[in-house]
């Protein structure tokens, strides 16, 4: 953990940041138990408060269905 402190990482960031033409989606892949990190959650606020959507996703379909609907 200190070594992804030393080279600039942000705690709570999330997994997956995906770039498509006129937006930025970020995006937490969890399981179907897995929780959001107080970091997390707080990360999530950051950037829905600057406009951008945030999703939190259980399944490679969902991930789809996502991805799917920001490119139409």
């Amino acid at each position: 953990m200190m070594f992804m402190k030393a080279t600039g990482l942000l705690s709570g960031v999330s997994d997956l940041i995906c770039v498509i033409p006129n937006k930025v989606l970020f995006i937490e892949c969890k399981d179907e138990k897995g929780r959001q990190q107080p970091s997390q959650i707080e990360f999530e606020e950051t950037v829905t408060d600057l406009g951008f959507e945030y999703h939190v996703v259980r399944s490679l379909e969902e991930f789809q269905k996502i991805i799917q609907k920001n490119t139409i």
